[in-house]
């Protein structure tokens, strides 16, 4: 013999055993030789096993069905070494990150970190004169903060929010927005070159915001029928109602109608130029006409 006989745990080496002899264990633990005719081999579906691990199961179960077991853990739930991603370009799901990803992972997260710690919200406070500095530091910030009127006439004297970029520190050279929070709503931006800020340069204000508003406006028309136009008109100046507002850029009259009749409508004509607005009918006469106003005007 030039191989190792195997039985229940227990080996012996080839040269204690004859072809004809088999070396084994039985149920008190001696070791006998017996005959090899009389060696009965069990089939592996009729040996009983104890699942430990759960792999069939659990429990007894026989040494088949926990041998398919293991072959099926091996075939369909371990990974392959290739299946393994070493990079962060992986599309495809399923597959697991190798371990030297987590220190890729962390370095982008640190970047990442690092870059919005330099860009801090500050409350930078009531500023003066003593402390406009914190306005003009050239450094990467945001934050909201009080402006003394005499640090800004346009802008001072409330509440602003400013963010401050810095765009290159060889410069250095940077730029600042600020907005204010408050009544005036101004937004200005400058500039800092080579370490000098520029004038604030105002972009917009509250004037330059448009506003609406709706009123109503009544129109009597005349006794006498227009003889050119066989209607009876009645007209109104509306930049001169206490209604319109000032400053007003732009009047869109619509919807004439009967004031005791809402249902009779007159024709609206309307001169851009001088805001005169009118209203004619062909049977309604010395009669007041309620005429809808949109104006639209600066603050």
């Amino acid at each position: 013999m030039s191989e190792t006989k195997t039985k229940n745990l227990c080996t012996v080496p080839a040269a204690d055993l004859t072809d004809s002899q088999y070396f084994i264990a039985e149920d008190g633990g001696e070791l006998k030789r017996i005959p090899k005719a009389q060696v009965v081999l069990k089939k592996l579906e009729n040996m009983l096993a104890t699942d430990t691990e759960n792999l069939a199961g659990g429990g007894e179960v026989t040494a088949q069905e926990l041998l398919d077991a293991l072959a099926e853990q091996v075939a369909n739930k371990l990974l392959a070494k290739s299946q393994v991603v070493n990079n962060l370009l992986a599309t495809v799901e399923g597959n697991p990150l190798d371990a030297t990803q987590g220190k890729a992972l962390k370095e982008l997260i640190d970047t990442t970190n690092n870059n919005l710690s330099k860009k801090l919200f500050v409350k930078l406070g009531d500023t003066s004169n003593a402390n406009h500095s914190k306005i003009d530091q050239i450094a990467d910030f945001y934050g909201i903060t009080w402006v003394n009127s005499n640090y800004n006439s346009t802008f001072g004297g409330q509440w602003c929010f400013v963010d401050s970029s810095i765009v290159d520190t060889s410069g250095p050279y940077a730029m600042q927005r600020i907005m204010s929070c408050e009544n005036a709503a101004i937004l200005a931006t400058r500039y800092c070159t080579k370490g000098t800020w520029g004038a604030w340069n105002v972009g917009v204000t509250k004037s330059d915001l448009l506003n609406f508003k709706t009123f109503q406006i009544s129109i009597k028309t005349d006794t006498v029928k227009d003889g050119e136009s066989q209607m009876y008109h009645g007209n109104v100046k509306i930049s001169d109602d206490k209604n319109c507002p000032p400053n007003t850029v732009c009047i869109i009259p619509y919807g004439a109608r009967l004031e005791t009749d809402a249902s009779r409508a007159g024709i609206i004509s309307y001169r851009a130029t001088d805001t005169f607005c009118a209203v004619s009918h062909p049977t309604i006469s010395n009669k007041n006409f309620i005429v809808t106003v949109l104006a639209i005007y600066k603050s």
